[in-house]
């Protein structure tokens, strides 16, 4: 069981992405649910994994020691290659000498080719593939040099998810890759593996941006009310000023009114008086 190619297969799917779990591993490895819930199985799992780290970490180690002996022999090359100059030079020139004006010794360390040349950037790696001619992919993609591109993983899952009968090769082939990485299981473990965790992890935004949103929403909610409030108070005060000075104008009127009629009344009854003196008379 140790040994079987199931579970390398899923130890090494694992390796690749350590956030997924031994049951899902275990799945997609071409296990069925019972077998992937056995901890029996999942133990040998996880010890093929342990195994397969260590050796890894063991193959970094020996090719650290061995970049380390090159740098040494190199430092030591580089610390004994001028001594053969060096020595005939100091016995032409034995102390003291005699310095005069216009004089100058020369430099026994002579002008040579650098032992550790300027490392330069790594190309851009580009695809050699043709476009497919029938998906219209663009040919010279751009490929990552970490050797993982997340962005076209992601693509893919995403047409797997909006498309459910397009199959997975066809969904890598849209978003750009070349048919050897179609066919590469590992890859295409990934993409599944992805479009998988985004059907149950769908994209929200975090609890404390929400948070966050819902705090702001509150507080634009209560500025607009105050403004409104505000200006609701301004508008009652203004018609309420209008209203009485329109009052007061007509309360003027009315009383101009009354004193126009007093005087006319006066008038009438003072007329009234005359004429009738005159006849008595």
């Amino acid at each position: 069981m140790p040994g079987s190619p199931r579970v390398e297969k899923a130890a090494t799917i694992r390796m690749s992405d350590p956030n997924l779990s031994t049951e899902r591993a275990m799945i997609l490895a071409g296990f069925s649910e019972e077998e992937a819930k056995d901890t029996k199985k999942q133990s040998s799992v996880r010890q093929k994994l342990y195994r397969m780290t260590k050796k890894s970490s063991k193959g970094k180690e020996e090719s650290n020691l061995q970049s380390e002996e090159v740098g040494s022999k190199i430092r030591r090359h580089s610390d004994s290659s001028f001594l053969p100059d060096l020595q005939p030079t100091m016995q032409q020139f034995p102390a003291p000498y005699p310095y005069t004006d216009g004089m100058f010794a020369a430099s026994p360390i002579q002008p040579g080719p650098l032992l550790f040349p300027q490392q330069l950037a790594p190309p851009m790696k580009k695809a050699k593939y043709q476009p497919h001619q029938e998906y219209g992919t663009p040919i010279n993609i751009e490929a990552s040099n970490s050797g993982q591109d997340h962005s076209r993983m992601n693509e893919a899952a995403m047409f797997m998810i909006d498309n459910p009968k397009l199959t997975i090769e066809n969904a890598m082939k849209i978003v750009g890759y070349s048919e050897s990485e179609c066919t590469d299981q590992d890859l295409c473990n990934q993409i599944r593996n992805r479009m998988m965790n985004m059907k149950e992890k769908p994209l929200t935004p975090p609890r404390s941006t929400r948070n966050i949103s819902e705090d702001e929403l509150r507080r634009k909610l209560n500025e607009i009310s105050n403004k409104v409030d505000i200006n609701t108070n301004r508008i009652v005060e203004s018609l309420e000023r209008k209203i009485d000075d329109f009052g007061a104008r007509i309360d003027d009127k009315i009383f101009n009114l009354q004193r126009q009629l007093n005087f006319l009344h006066r008038d009438v009854l003072g007329q009234n008086f005359n004429s009738q003196a005159s006849t008595v008379l």
